[in-house]
């Protein structure tokens, strides 16, 4: 995991040093959801987050993510596990016909701001493959290995999930982005290990070529079989906007 990390921080510092020729890409969103859940089913926090990113694209593919989570029932930014800070280091780009997006967070947990204190390292690799079915229609069938290391614990989990990406072009300003997908979870922060079935929603206008919003965002899951640690359906919604500079 050592190695894994720093060949990802070598790979974007190198490429932050001959970036003066390329391209930089940076977006920023903003996105209130009625409950923090996780993709393995878990509500991590009950009520409703803001959650803010920012995300620089290199032409190489190198890019870096912050993402910040912020519960809206109180003013502290460390007071609950709606509050979360993570930053990511990765690359993104095409192996022949196949695209492998990799890459590494630094999950700042609670209590944040505290460093090793709650806090993970999670690696992360993906395997792709995209179809263009019609002009409006691309189909994404992917495979995915997340690594989960607590730097306070002296245990460890990983999820493996596969599933499907659509992106359907309604008109030249409206587009849903869908996923569908399986997660087994081996278990961690006392969870029971399982499968989990996912499906999320992403509707999206674009008002200009620098401004979206989302008018209405959709996640559902579900364990596949009886779990004994509370999870069980869940479903949330949100909306947003992102800007691209």
């Amino acid at each position: 995991m050592s190695v894994f990390t720093l060949m990802v921080i070598m790979g974007f510092a190198f490429s932050l040093a001959n970036a003066e020729d390329e391209k930089v890409s940076v977006s920023f969103s903003s996105k209130v959801w009625s409950r923090y859940l996780g993709s393995d089913s878990a509500v991590i926090h009950d009520d409703p987050v803001l959650q803010n990113d920012v995300f620089i694209l290199l032409a190489n593919g190198f890019y870096f993510n912050i993402w910040q989570s912020v519960g809206l029932d109180d003013t502290d930014l460390s007071s609950n596990f709606g509050d979360e800070l993570d930053f990511t280091l990765g690359w993104n780009g095409n192996i022949d016909k196949f695209g492998l997006d990799m890459g590494i967070i630094y999950i700042d947990g609670l209590p944040v701001f505290e460093m090793a204190q709650g806090d993970s390292l999670m690696p992360y690799i993906e395997l792709n493959r995209g179809f263009d079915i019609t002009a409006k229609h691309s189909l994404t069938p992917y495979a995915k290995l997340e690594l989960l290391f607590p730097l306070n614990g002296d245990y460890s989990s990983s999820d493996i999930s596969g599933g499907i990406k659509h992106n359907w072009q309604l008109s030249d300003r409206f587009a849903i982005s869908q996923k569908a997908y399986l997660l087994y979870d081996n278990g961690v922060w006392g969870f029971d290990d399982g499968v989990i079935g996912g499906y999320n929603m992403d509707l999206s206008w674009k008002l200009s070529e620098k401004f979206a919003i989302n008018p209405l965002m959709l996640k559902i899951t579900t364990p596949m079989a009886s779990l004994n640690d509370g999870r069980k359906t869940e479903m949330v919604f949100g909306t947003g906007l992102t800007f691209h500079f």
